[in-house]
């Protein structure tokens, strides 16, 4: 019943900051009601199945009262759907679905709000889809959104305001990153130098800087306070983390992952990572049907699979190496095999030294998420902040910057493949279950009637 409740509840709070129709939370209580009868794991697949089916239906719906922009100087109504960027040059962008508005005043504004815009469009084409960018001049507000995203914007525009004051540029630029998901102090040469080393995942907030900063809080409370406590204290650090981060899709995905898996073994239930990764897709796509677009949540939930399916099957092939290296190892790659044909059918390339670099990198940045995350907690707390922070921040990201670099240099070290299509597709992700399940399952067998036959056993 625990877990019932807790689902449900959830349930109810995404979708009241989404504000849906009805038929959501109907099948969201049939869907509970179902599992609380019969008690069947395989029903968290009818969970992710409906909420893509009412995900997809929400789209095409929602695609209609999507403006189309033309060139030129437009005055439309357009709702918000994220909260303000800062950039370089002093300018504001914040999204309107497939809309980038750009503006230098554009930070009050939050996502659920309904503005009038006047300005500048330019509509292009990336893909299959279109997308375009108002150059604002003026904007007024039609209606205000929820309290609760309001809240948020004041609190990441004061956190804006304290980065904006710190001197060192790696840290400011870091501090950006990993708190905000503003990725645009990032300089070019580090970004273009993770993409070559197969790391950019490193650069978007998600399941990795989530689960270390849970990780790190519940290992330090767990010294001197009850599980319980722990737990409590660590949901609500992940929370707020997800808050400040403007409730980006990656770091949504991870979080309610991790709370409803956490929540669940809390309470009692015997739960898997695949059970909470079902469970919690069908929440975000309650609370963001658009998620269904996006190839952030393929590649969020391929890697959470392939972790779940190939870690163990790899690390018993890699028991030579010690125990914790080789889980790292199998986890690293398993992540690598379950993405693979995604990110060569969306972005024709891949980089082949990734595995490797992972295992170099994901430590050191681990370092760099748990001091960036206790920078947050002081500057929320009013507390000064020094180069006791900064400092290790600075050093541990020209390590890194180092190797990459290094990586980056390599020959042949990212591979370009333009006409990878969706047969390729399928062939591959078909490979790779052949190879993992179906292979070592026909081996077994002839193995097995062989030593029957030469043992002539009944």
């Amino acid at each position: 019943m625990k877990i019932n409740i807790t689902i449900f509840t959830l349930s109810i709070f995404f979708c009241f900051l989404k504000s849906p129709s009805l038929i959501f939370l109907i099948i969201a209580l049939i869907a509970l009601l179902i599992y609380s009868l019969y008690k069947r794991n395989f029903i968290a697949l009818l969970f992710m199945i409906l909420g893509l089916l009412i995900g997809q239906s929400s789209f095409i719906e929602a695609q209609k009262n999507i403006p189309s922009l033309s060139k030129g100087f437009i005055n439309i109504d357009l709702l918000i759907s994220g909260f303000s960027e800062l950039k370089p040059d002093g300018n504001y962008e914040i999204k309107s679905f497939y809309t980038t508005l750009i503006g230098t005043n554009l930070n009050v504004l939050y996502r659920s709000q309904t503005v009038n815009i006047q300005g500048y469009a330019n509509t292009y084409k990336l893909g299959n889809r279109l997308y375009s960018k108002i150059y604002v001049k003026n904007y007024s507000i039609k209606s205000e959104g929820s309290i609760i995203f309001k809240k948020i914007c004041q609190l990441r525009n004061y956190i804006e305001y304290r980065i904006k004051e710190i001197q060192n540029e790696n840290v400011k630029a870091l501090l950006f990153t990993l708190l905000l998901g503003n990725t645009n102090f990032i300089g070019y040469s580090s970004s273009q130098a993770f993409k070559m080393t197969g790391i950019s995942h490193l650069l978007s907030i998600s399941g990795l800087h989530v689960s270390i900063i849970s990780i790190s809080i519940m290992s330090i409370l767990g010294l001197f306070a009850k599980k319980k406590t722990s737990f409590i204290v660590s949901t609500i650090s992940i929370i707020l983390y997800m808050a400040i981060a403007g409730f980006g899709a990656p770091i949504m995905r991870a979080g309610i992952m991790l709370i409803l898996y956490n929540s669940l073994r809390l309470a009692g239930v015997r739960t898997s990572l695949l059970d909470s990764a079902l469970y919690s897709i069908f929440i975000i796509l309650l609370f963001d049907p658009f998620q269904i677009t996006q190839v952030g949540l393929y590649l969020s939930y391929s890697a959470v699979l392939g972790i779940y399916f190939l870690s163990d099957p790899i690390a018993k092939k890699l028991h030579f190496i010690p125990s914790p290296l080789s889980n790292s190892i199998a986890v690293t790659l398993s992540a690598n095999i379950s993405t693979l044909p995604i990110l060569l059918y969306y972005f024709k390339g891949i980089s082949l030294l990734s595995p490797l670099t992972n295992i170099f990198i994901i430590p050191l940045f681990n370092l760099i998420t748990i001091l960036c995350f206790f920078a947050m907690i002081f500057i929320l707390t009013g507390i000064p902040v020094s180069n006791f922070l900064f400092e290790p921040i600075n050093i541990l990201w020209n390590i890194t910057n180092g190797i990459t670099d290094y990586f980056s240099m390599v020959p042949f070290s990212y591979l370009v493949i333009k006409n990878f299509s969706a047969v390729h597709f399928i062939i591959l992700y078909s490979a790779t279950f052949f190879i993992f399940f179906a292979l070592p399952w026909i081996l077994y067998k002839i193995t097995f009637y062989t030593l029957k036959n030469h043992f002539k056993i009944s």
